[in-house]
């Protein structure tokens, strides 16, 4: 006899009572081994989505990242297109007004503007150019982790 045939014996039940209740115990075992199971395949399941959750989290981590230094690009972009522009333009008027100055014609107008503009925003262009770089690589280097760890 078990644990359980013994508390019930112990009260006195007829045998028939007896043979019930151990089945009914029995049945509850199985019951919370069965339930045991699932549980474990709940957190198995459970710790698997975490994953996918912090690669999603990641990866939306790094397009949030990404649209930033575009949106900073973009802007200093268009400042250098200006600038070369601005520039070129300068630049034809100066060629126009030196070719007047030996013609003896009167010429007027600013000269060619200061380079430090230029350079500024291109040196601004290219940090942002090596920051978005670094962000890619640190996103494939993670890419390839993850992959290994699905694997």
């Amino acid at each position: 006899m078990n644990h359980a045939e013994d508390v019930v014996a112990n009260q006195g039940l007829p045998a028939a009572h007896t043979k019930t209740s151990y089945a009914v115990i029995k049945g509850c075992q199985s019951y919370i081994e069965q339930l045991e199971a699932f549980a474990t395949a709940v957190v198995q399941e459970n710790d698997r989505l975490q994953k996918q959750v912090d690669h999603l989290s990641k990866d939306l981590q790094f397009a949030t990242k990404s649209c930033m230094l575009q949106a900073q690009v973009v802007p200093i972009q268009q400042k250098l297109i200006n600038i070369w522009e601005s520039r070129r333009l300068r630049s034809e008027k100066w060629n126009v007004r030196s070719s007047k100055k030996r013609t003896g014609l009167r010429s007027e107008g600013n000269s060619i503007p200061p380079v430090h503009r230029e350079k500024e925003a291109a040196s601004s262009l290219m940090l942002l150019a090596d920051l978005a770089e670094q962000e890619r690589r640190i996103k494939g280097i993670n890419s390839e982790h993850l992959q290994g760890e699905d694997n």
